[in-house]
């Protein structure tokens, strides 16, 4: 877990301004201004995100997978020779600015890579011959760290340049965060999606309505108004119902492993969560 100590200034800022357009991370030690959401994770309050599964999906990726060891294999190795014109530029671009995802510390990630995720404010400095701010303007500038500094800071540096006869103004710019979230989402929906992919992947012997079991999915186990538990308590005939409850498993399962490849295949698109169909 990283420590509040760990936490660059520029990471505080994001955070105290709520410059991430949906809830990130929680960690003790950055502020949280974001209406509480439904929780995953009651333990590792940081698992209740969007960029957590983000980061999640994108590790289940084979093709992710791929780039990351063609980029981390030697110039002359057998991989690297097999599959290097293969990978597009767009994709060399996404592993540059995700990089190494595979990585099991989530944290660390997220602590180097919170930036792609966040709303990125700037000052525009413009220095104007006069105190009365009507005269011709003398420069302009972009200030990109303006989260290190002190709008009163910018205005004595410009000065301390320009003489300080002169008017400084200083316009904050919003960029858009480079990835943002494409459709509406449900957190428990994205963690059940890769929890049925997990398992499926895990245990490929498994029925679908064996998995449905184990992850506890919720599936209306009523037919015409009877359980076959009800059934099996009076002794009487209950296959057909045991039939058809094994069946919306079935269907329930296949219909979270269908969401969930969408979503993998298309954080690969720099899109997430994105999916057409269900």
């Amino acid at each position: 877990m990283v420590e509040a100590a760990e936490w660059d200034e520029g990471i505080r800022k994001a955070y105290e301004h709520k410059r991430f357009p949906e809830a990130p991370p929680r960690y003790r030690g950055l502020a949280y201004p974001w209406r509480e959401r439904v929780e995953v994770d009651s333990e590792h309050a940081w698992r209740n995100s969007v960029y957590y599964f983000w980061w999640e999906y994108m590790r289940r990726n084979e093709r992710y997978r791929l780039i990351h060891d063609v980029m981390n294999s030697a110039w002359d190795s057998e991989l690297r020779k097999e599959h290097s014109d293969s990978i597009t530029a767009q994709e060399i671009e996404l592993y540059g600015l995700f990089g190494n995802v595979f990585d099991p510390d989530f944290h660390a990630w997220w602590r180097t890579h919170y930036q792609l995720f966040s709303d990125e404010v700037s000052a525009f400095v413009k220095v104007i011959e006069g105190r009365a701010a009507d005269g011709k303007e003398l420069c302009s500038f972009p200030f990109a760290d303006v989260h290190k500094l002190t709008i009163a800071d910018v205005v004595r540096k410009a000065q301390g340049y320009f003489g300080d006869q002169n008017c400084v103004v200083v316009e904050h710019r919003r960029s858009r965060a480079k990835f943002r979230t494409v459709q509406r989402y449900v957190l428990p929906n994205l963690k059940t999606y890769l929890d049925v992919w997990d398992l499926r992947k895990s245990e490929p012997e498994m029925e679908d309505h064996e998995i449905a079991d184990a992850l506890k999915l919720s599936v209306n186990e009523t037919v015409d108004g009877e359980t076959a538990e009800e059934l099996r308590k009076m002794d009487l005939p209950h296959a057909d119902i045991a039939k058809a409850v094994r069946r919306r498993k079935r269907l329930v399962v296949q219909r979270n492993l269908r969401i969930a490849q969408q979503y993998i295949d298309n954080v690969m698109l720099g899109q997430f969560p994105w999916r057409t169909k269900r």
